[in-house]
């Protein structure tokens, strides 16, 4: 598990729903995934990522089966109502499909 992944951490909020830090790398995807994480909403833009992670964490979810959601915004402030709504939506559907799902941001 990243450092960054440990130090900022992530938990359950609801049954199957979990929320935290954004994973930085494949170790990070595995520990969601052992929690049984199949979906993932990312509201991170590319540019918060460290060099190389995005593409690592994007791999370690192809390799593991999990579903990632992009809706990059910006950080305190930057969620319309539209965004808050597609991702709502995009929970829901998860929860309701017998997914566990990962939100962060």
């Amino acid at each position: 598990m990243s450092s960054w992944f440990h130090e900022y951490g992530w938990g359950a909020v609801a049954p199957g729903l979990f929320t935290g830090a954004y994973p930085q790398d494949a170790a990070d995807v595995a520990a969601l995934r052992a929690a049984g994480v199949a979906t993932v909403v990312n509201l991170c833009r590319d540019e918060e990522y460290r060099p190389g992670a995005r593409a690592a964490v994007t791999a370690a979810y192809a390799g593991a089966g999990v579903v990632e959601h992009r809706m990059a915004s910006r950080d305190y402030g930057g969620l319309t109502p539209e965004l808050l709504e597609r991702g709502a939506a995009t929970v829901g559907a998860a929860l309701d499909a017998g997914q566990a799902v990962y939100v962060h941001c």
